[in-house]
């Protein structure tokens, strides 16, 4: 990620043969439309080519930070083509206010939640750390993580099991 910062094109070059396909078949799952699959795709390595600088170390894997912004740039792109889809079809203003942004409260709420979750996840091992990431905010099943990490998928499960444990003795004491 150093030498992406720095523009390498080689490292860029790198990173998508390394997450390419990691990052299409997350993409996969949430869009259908093989044309709007590549666009997201494509997507999601100039965002990360743009905002290299963006990704920490110590809050995920190079994998984590590829798949979150995977996550965003697909579900941008369904509420774009639903927004579109909507505005062509002239549909009323009840099924309009299914796309509109939750009231300020619900995203305040929201974002206090997050903040709560991810302190709680800097305090597990990094092991740890990882497959919570991959599982919760990628998306992955514990054979994705196992193929992606090189574990067995028994170690996957069993760091998800302990992580939750001290997840759940961490929030609860907050």
């Amino acid at each position: 990620m150093i030498e992406i910062r720095a523009s390498n094109q080689a490292a860029m070059v790198a990173l998508y043969g390394r997450y390419g396909h990691l990052v299409y078949e997350h993409a996969r799952r949430i869009v259908a439309d093989k044309s709007v699959l590549e666009e997201v795709c494509q997507d999601v390595f100039l965002t990360a080519w743009r905002h290299a600088d963006r990704y920490d170390s110590e809050r995920g894997t190079p994998a984590t930070w590829l798949l979150a912004i995977t996550r965003s740039c697909a579900l941008d792109r369904l509420r774009t083509d639903r927004k579109f889809a909507a505005d062509r079809v002239g549909i009323d203003e009840s099924r309009q206010q299914q796309f509109e942004s939750p009231p300020v409260h619900e995203t305040v709420e929201t974002c206090q939640r997050s903040k709560r979750v991810r302190d709680a996840i800097q305090l597990l091992t990094p092991a740890q750390a990882e497959v919570i990431q991959l599982s919760f905010f990628a998306g992955l099943s514990h054979s994705e993580i196992a193929q992606q990490t090189g574990l067995a998928l028994g170690t996957v499960k069993s760091r998800t099991v302990g992580a939750m444990a001290n997840l759940r003795r961490t929030l609860v004491s907050v």
